[in-house]
Order: C-alpha cells, then sequence, then structure tokens
C-alpha cells in the first residue's frame, strides 16, 4: 500500500493523475528487479484532514482485502 497527502488516484497505469509519479517509479524499480505483477493501492487524503484521511484509509483496506481474496481464490 502506499500513501499520498492528496487524490491522485490508484496508481493504475490506464488512469494515473499527472501528479502521480510513485505509482510509476514504483513500478519501473520493481520490474527492473523482475517483478512485473503489481498492484498498488492507494490511501489518498491523508493530508485533507480526519474524514479524507479515515475514508482513504478503508477504501485503501478493503482493495487490499479484494486483492488478498482473489490471491487466495
Amino acid at each position: 500500500m502506499s500513501t499520498r497527502g492528496g487524490q491522485y488516484g490508484d496508481g493504475s497505469p490506464q488512469g494515473a493523475a499527472a501528479a502521480d509519479f510513485q505509482s510509476g517509479y514504483l513500478r519501473q524499480i520493481l520490474g527492473f528487479l523482475g517483478l512485473t505483477s503489481i498492484q498498488i493501492i492507494a490511501a489518498n487524503g491523508m493530508d485533507m484532514g480526519d474524514e479524507a484521511k479515515t475514508k482513504g484509509l478503508d477504501e485503501a483496506r478493503a482493495r487490499m482485502a479484494e486483492a488478498v481474496q482473489t490471491i487466495n481464490a
């Protein structure tokens, strides 16, 4: 999971926000190491107040649970 202070999307190459440099960098470095099946789950809004922080963490936790279920299926 990655965290961001603002709202930069989910890190997907198809819909990445222009200001999301973190996801592309991680994909490049991990790809160089041979890891190509990468799913980035972002907790957005960490620096936008308590409500946004809670929402961002809840959404990220739900997406992580879905990812784990997919792996275990």
